[in-house]
């Protein structure tokens, strides 16, 4: 019985899975290359940029989610806080920022379920270090 037990939680435990599906322009996952994109299955995500003369600008400005996938927004440069301010009429919630007790340029927000598409809700996304911002928009789509 042990024996074949041992050999069940071997054979599980090595089962091969696929790999995530990871849009090809962003393959860490990240804003390193300063891209973001709408949802393809496995969430959307916004690279804030800065322009380095006080300007944010998202990446997408406009971007799409479907309803329970996330949706992530983060700095591409990875310093200092962000702060997004999503609507309150916005269907999106369980609203998380990062780590808690770190600073961290990431947020995110899970899109609610819906029967059909939303309109375009903006939302507005602050640095913290220069309190500049930029108001974006997400839309959310119902799964398929």
């Amino acid at each position: 019985m042990r024996k074949a037990l041992v050999v069940l939680v071997f054979f599980l435990g090595c089962a091969q899975y696929p790999p995530p599906v990871v849009p090809p322009h962003t393959p860490t996952g990240d804003c390193s290359d300063g891209l973001g994109y709408s949802d393809s299955g496995n969430g959307a995500l916004v690279c804030v940029n800065r322009d380095g003369s006080g300007k944010l600008s998202a990446n997408p400005d406009s971007v799409e989610v479907t309803s329970g996938h996330d949706i992530t927004i983060m700095l591409s440069d990875k310093r200092g806080e962000l702060d997004v301010h999503f609507p309150h009429d916005a269907k999106l919630y369980n609203f998380r920022h990062g780590c808690s007790g770190n600073p961290d340029p990431t947020f995110k927000a899970t899109a609610k379920k819906v029967a059909q598409k939303t309109k375009r809700y903006k939302y507005r996304v602050i640095d913290r270090n220069d309190e500049s911002q930029q108001d974006p928009d997400v839309m959310i789509d119902p799964a398929p």
